[in-house]
């Protein structure tokens, strides 16, 4: 079960509401706990020793939360030590694991997840910032918290305590999470999923050479993915937050025009760069100085964030390029503002997107080195191929052509309807409303009768390399 598959729209989302509706705004949160509890075990249900080990770390910081630690051995100092190794190594563990044993050993969906937040309560509690939870069913409640349990955003103690002090359920919050919820819905199933079969199709002809024009196709078709992928399942945990009364913040930012590839990635998820800056950045700066700490952060994110995808250290090669871009922001100030000059910005973002594609190609293939080969052959194909050739290869074009569709109205939505209704007179504005919502029903509508039926895998668990 995930939040895309149909036993959770129509059987745990309808009853996982009544509670919170017949409770008590003070046992509301509890509620959430337990819920989140219950998710955890169905969607892990087919992973067994990856559900064993979440558990195992769930047990480990509930304890060293409430077990009393002597300040003769340094208790603070030790508690913190152990709250932050801990959990990132078991992160470790299961990414070698999932990868390299995956008979014996499946990822279970939200180790990432669960493990960061582990990570950011252990902090928080040392900085005093953290709420301390009145029993161990809310602080498992925190760390299994399901609508983000899959893609995030990531949250931290503090936030989640603060967001869920007052559930209230409205009308409003309602109805705009479901119109995030369908937004995510289609652009996780009608495109994400379509574009990564047609990733799938056109990396199978690669017994013949591929032409330029199917490897650059194949490039922007995995950038795409990661992005609406990514994205729609960030949409859908704040419109499933907002469902159940609680409002997440916008974890997106503006990524089209992202001007160094590292804005790229977490132009997706916000929270990730917001988590990297508060623990990784600021930390290092004080330590090393305002002029190594920001190199030392740069490095350090290159090698987590590729190795969080995929421990392959094949990956670090093809990933390079993306450092020595990103390097570019720590140039001195006078530089950076030249580069923000329009010319130059405008190339910056050309250039981010040609340097993440290829990372994002070699997140779904066995061997990422492979799209070097890819590259050197597509200049050396054979030049009768037409432009349109990409067509031949997929087997059933209509998907491109449907997915165009949702891509497009999500896109467009996105970046002109807040503008169209800010400018605009009211009445146009409620009809434009209303215009959206009927558009996005009837694609989500098409999405679930349609799309769904030939993606099952999306209703058991997070498929690929883009998952927390």
């Amino acid at each position: 079960m995930q939040l895309t598959g149909p036993l959770f729209l129509f059987v745990f989302l309808p009853l996982s509401l009544l509670p919170l509706l017949l409770l008590k705004q003070p046992q509301r949160r509890l509620a959430l706990s337990f819920l989140s509890l219950l998710f955890f075990i169905v969607v892990n249900r087919n992973h067994p020793m990856g559900m064993i080990h979440i558990a195992l770390l769930l047990f480990f910081v509930t304890v060293l939360a409430y077990l009393p630690i002597p300040h003769s051995v340094g208790g603070g100092r030790l508690r913190t030590v152990l709250g932050v190794v801990v959990p990132l190594l078991s992160l470790i563990a299961a990414r070698i694991l999932g990868e390299y044993f995956p008979h014996f050993y499946t990822y279970p969906t939200g180790m990432g997840i669960v493990s960061l937040g582990a990570v950011s309560y252990a902090i928080d509690n040392a900085r005093g910032d953290a709420v301390r939870p009145k029993n161990a069913l809310e602080l498992i409640g925190y760390l299994l918290f399901f609508p983000v349990l899959a893609v995030g955003p990531i949250l931290r103690c503090k936030q989640y305590f603060d967001l869920t002090e007052d559930i209230s359920l409205s009308t409003e919050r309602f109805s705009e999470g479901a119109r995030l919820y369908m937004m995510g819905f289609v652009k996780r199933i009608a495109v994400g999923a379509v574009l990564l079969r047609a990733i799938a199709e056109v990396l199978s002809y690669r017994a013949v050479a591929l032409p330029l024009s199917a490897v650059l196709c194949l490039l922007l078709f995995s950038y795409l993915y990661f992005y609406f992928f990514v994205s729609g399942g960030a949409d859908m945990a704040r419109g499933v937050c907002a469902l159940y009364g609680i409002v997440l913040p916008r974890d997106r930012g503006n990524v089209i025009f992202a001007t160094t590839p590292s804005r790229m990635f977490y132009g997706i998820l916000l929270s990730l760069r917001n988590y990297l800056l508060d623990y990784l950045y600021r930390p290092l700066c004080r330590l090393c100085g305002k002029r190594v700490g920001p190199l030392l952060f740069a490095l350090l994110t290159f090698l987590l964030t590729t190795l969080f995808y995929r421990t392959d250290l094949r990956l670090l090669v093809v990933a390079l390029p993306i450092l020595l871009f990103t390097l570019l922001s720590l140039l001195p100030l006078r530089w950076r503002s030249k580069l923000r000059a329009r010319p130059l910005n405008i190339l910056c973002s050309m250039a981010s997107v040609v340097l993440v594609a290829p990372v994002t190609l070699a997140l779904l293939m066995k061997n990422p080195l492979d799209v070097f080969s890819l590259l050197r052959d597509a200049f050396s194909a054979p030049s009768a191929y037409p432009s349109y050739f990409i067509f031949g290869m997929v087997k059933d074009t209509r998907y491109l052509l449907l997915a165009a569709i949702p891509m497009i109205l999500c896109l467009l939505m996105g970046r002109y309807a807040p503008l169209l209704r800010r400018s605009s007179h009211t009445a146009l504005q409620r009809v434009s409303a209303i215009v959206g919502t009927i558009l996005l029903f009837a694609a989500f509508v098409l999405t679930l009768i349609y799309f769904m039926p030939q993606f099952p895998w999306l209703a058991d668990y997070v498929h690929g390399p883009f998952r927390l």
